[in-house]
């Protein structure tokens, strides 16, 4: 048969069943690459023709076929009825257009989703930072109480509480055989910035020191400090410039370990 360009769109199902000669598969073949209609017809005519041929065959009768044949040149093909015919090309870029629209629904939610579950992944991934960070804070303040109380318990601690000169008080427990100082203090006046406070450990041959402190604003402060506290008598604090002093010089606190 003589088939126009025009004419093209109604060979999609006998592209799709191979039921076309060569001239008419070449030709037909340059139309899907410009036309916007026939590849998705030409795919479902395809997925129909397949699953149609995995249907369980059955032989007819012999005799069917001649009655066919007989009958089929009385029977005439009655013509469509005014008004209820439906272009091919209409009807195939309406259903092309329908999937087209379907395809682009299912992209956005794929990319919604996907958007949601990197999203969910990293909250929790924060929130299992964070949950990190807090029990390793728990745990490294847990640490800080056992080492208080275990200065506080020890057979031999010494301890001593007094008054701060400028305001305040300061108390300190020392456990020679641990090596540990707790330092303790209540509202120590807050310095100057090119000012800090300063622990000292003084013995017979004099002071030691044991560190500038990072007092908080309130004057409030808990500290654990190591030092060697053999022969040490005296735990005092000092006002030393930023960066601290080898020797004391402005001695607010003095109080002997008994």
């Amino acid at each position: 048969m003589t088939v126009t360009a025009d004419d093209q769109h109604i060979l999609t199902g006998a592209y799709a069943l191979d039921a076309l000669d060569d001239n008419e598969r070449r030709m037909f073949e340059e139309h899907l690459e410009t036309c916007a209609d026939c590849p998705a017809e030409v795919a479902e005519f395809a997925a129909t023709a397949a699953y149609l041929g995995t249907a369980v065959a059955v032989q007819p009768p012999p005799q069917i076929r001649d009655r066919v044949l007989t009958q089929i040149r009385q029977v005439r093909q009655l013509p469509p009825e005014p008004g209820n015919v439906v272009p091919l090309r209409a009807v195939s870029r309406r259903r092309f257009n329908l999937l087209a629209a379907a395809a682009s629904i299912l992209a956005v939610l794929a990319i919604a989703l996907g958007v949601v579950a990197y999203q969910s992944d990293q909250r929790a991934d924060e929130l299992a930072a964070e949950a990190q960070q807090r029990q390793e804070q728990v745990d490294a303040l847990a640490a800080e109480a056992q080492r208080i109380a275990d200065v506080l318990a020890a057979p031999d601690a010494q301890r001593t509480v007094g008054e701060v000169r400028e305001g305040g008080a300061a108390a300190a427990v020392a456990s020679e055989e641990l090596g540990e100082v707790v330092l303790l203090t209540r509202d120590l006046p807050a310095l100057a910035e090119d000012l800090t406070y300063q622990l000292w450990f003084i013995d017979a041959a004099g002071p030691v020191s044991g560190g500038v402190l990072d007092v908080p604003p309130d004057g409030d402060l808990t500290l654990v400090t190591e030092g060697d506290l053999a022969g040490v008598t005296t735990i005092a604090l000092s006002v030393e410039p930023s960066g601290g002093s080898e020797q004391p010089t402005d001695v607010v606190f003095g109080g002997e370990l008994s």
